[in-house]
């Protein structure tokens, strides 16, 4: 079950970028991209993993005989509020299904909190191609600032962190004739774990708030194949082999992410057409 109050979900969002030609002849083409890319967000997220309708009522509770419905027994399979006294009341929201408010817990069963972040990433983007090679990469570093409260004012302490995510990829390019080319690309980023809305909250409800290990979830990609444009470009075929590893967080028993990250593996191979007559 889950219940789910965006309270706030504000962003604002910019890149900007120059763009250079070095270099554009028979011979050689040298293009750099470089430019800076911000981000503002401010996320007033409430919720409960197990406030859902299904979970209102005890299925473990016999049904009412139709001789008990008829002389007005007291047997229910309604959960009362009662189940949800140490959760916080969500303010201005209508209650959820029999119960008679919307309910969130800030740590342990939920994503709640109010968290702005502010985001400031530089980048350089190269695109070269000399005769029948071309070689493409770029580089990326965020730096990642947070603060975080939570809005029931609760035991958990307001918390704040800032944090550092590279990401970046190179990949090789060789033409072998006009119709067909050979590639090889390698992908590198770090991602940061987010709660409801995008916000963030802390991993740790012990009192250590933010830890690093969330913002520098590792995933690598490495892909080759080959691409074929024939019958005067009207019948494309690609196909690639390729190798993914990522950070998939693990949940624990509350629902609360763990803190802990399996990494997933995939090993795969991919062919593709499309004819456009």
């Amino acid at each position: 079950g889950y219940s789910e109050v965006l309270v706030d979900n504000i962003a604002f969002d910019n890149r900007t970028e120059l763009r250079f030609n070095l270099a554009d002849d028979e011979n050689a083409k040298v293009n750099v991209n470089v430019g800076v890319h911000f981000r503002y967000q401010d996320v007033l997220a409430m919720n409960h993993f197990f406030q859902e309708p299904a979970n209102a009522h005890d299925l473990t509770v016999p049904v009412p005989t139709l001789e008990e419905a008829r002389a007005g027994g007291s047997i229910t399979r309604r959960i009362s509020d009662g189940a949800f006294a140490f959760d916080d009341v969500v303010p201005g929201f209508p209650p959820r299904s029999v119960l008679s408010a919307r309910y969130a817990n800030a740590g342990f069963n939920g994503d709640t909190g109010d968290s702005q972040a502010t985001r400031v990433g530089p980048f350089v983007q190269l695109d070269t191609q000399f005769g029948k090679v071309g070689f493409f990469a770029g580089y990326r570093r965020d730096f990642i600032d947070i603060d975080y409260t939570d809005p029931f004012g609760n035991s958990f302490a307001d918390t704040s962190s800032s944090q550092q995510m590279e990401n970046y990829n190179a990949s090789l390019l060789f033409r072998v004739n006009d119709e067909t080319s050979a590639y090889f690309t390698y992908n590198f980023s770090e991602s940061a774990s987010a709660g409801t809305g995008g916000g963030f909250v802390p991993s740790d409800w012990g009192g250590n708030g933010f830890q690093d290990d969330n913002f520098h979830n590792e995933n690598f990609l490495y892909e080759g194949g080959m691409k074929f444009s024939l019958k005067d470009q009207a019948l494309f075929i690609g196909t690639a082999v390729f190798y993914q590893e990522f950070a998939s967080p693990s949940v624990g028993a509350t629902g609360q992410a763990s803190g802990v990250f399996d990494r997933i593996k995939i090993k795969g191979f991919e062919i593709e057409a499309n004819y456009q007559p």
